[in-house]
């Protein structure tokens, strides 16, 4: 890694470490991971373990990390709207169980240094 990756890497994570303690500072349970795995795996372990059903809104984060599969994976019914040929009523139908379900993931668009979540 060149000296300007390591000092690229290093601004990245102090900015994160900055965003997380806003975030708890702001009341949320926050964390930084450096990879897809990690997030997917710190995902997995935060889902409450009496959850059947699990929702999912229009997050590509959560499809990129493959969390959608760990999911069915593991056992849980998870709903989602990001299936091709849906009718307008299929889909109404669908993003009502996501949003109904035990547990309803998302992402946020963006974070403000200060803990502010920007959802769009």
């Amino acid at each position: 890694m060149s000296m300007f990756q390591d000092i690229r890497k290093w601004y990245r994570e102090v900015t994160a470490y900055r965003v997380v303690d806003s975030l708890r500072k702001r009341g949320f349970e926050a964390f930084y991971v450096e990879s897809k795995i990690e997030a997917k795996d710190l995902a997995l372990r935060l889902i409450p373990s009496n959850t059947v059903t699990i929702g999912v809104g229009g997050s590509v984060t959560i499809r990129e990390i493959g969390l959608l599969e760990a999911l069915s994976d593991k056992g849980y019914r998870v709903t989602h709207h990001w299936i091709e040929g849906l009718s307008g009523d299929e889909s109404r139908r669908v993003r009502l169980e996501e949003i109904n379900a035990d547990v309803f993931l998302t992402s946020v668009n963006a974070l403000t240094l200060d803990g502010r979540l920007i959802l769009v």
